[in-house]
């Protein structure tokens, strides 16, 4: 299981893999968006510390939350007509995606498909 520390250390990678691999830099607002994404998922140990249920790796890790949070972010920056809205909420759902692509290598896994009942893991 990675830390939030580790969260941040997979985006960090991928976004210096992109700036080397397509010679750019990546705006100061995009690696927020980035590294945010990356420790997002895990906000399910909050519900799961206050209503003291097993909530951990459930909806914050599943396809449905990266879709449903993306498409906030996007609402809330064209509310405030923000010309790069769609460039961030997709760097924001990849680092979600990169958080729950390294929680798929513990043997907890991830409900990918929530609410289905299957775990994915390597």
């Amino acid at each position: 299981m990675a830390l939030a520390f580790g969260h941040l250390i997979g985006a960090w990678i991928c976004g210096k893999t992109y700036e080397f691999m397509q010679k750019k830099k990546i705006p100061q607002i995009a690696w927020f968006f980035l590294l945010f994404g990356g420790i997002l998922p895990d906000i399910d140990f909050i519900v799961e510390w206050m209503l003291q249920i097993p909530y951990h790796r459930t909806f914050t890790h599943s396809i449905l939350f990266v879709l449903v949070m993306s498409i906030c972010l996007y609402l809330i920056l064209k509310m405030y007509n923000d010309q790069n809205a769609q460039k961030y909420s997709f760097v924001f759902a990849i680092g979600i995606c990169i958080h729950i692509f390294i929680d798929m290598f513990s043997s907890n896994g991830v409900k990918l498909l929530w609410p289905s009942p299957l775990y994915f893991f390597f």
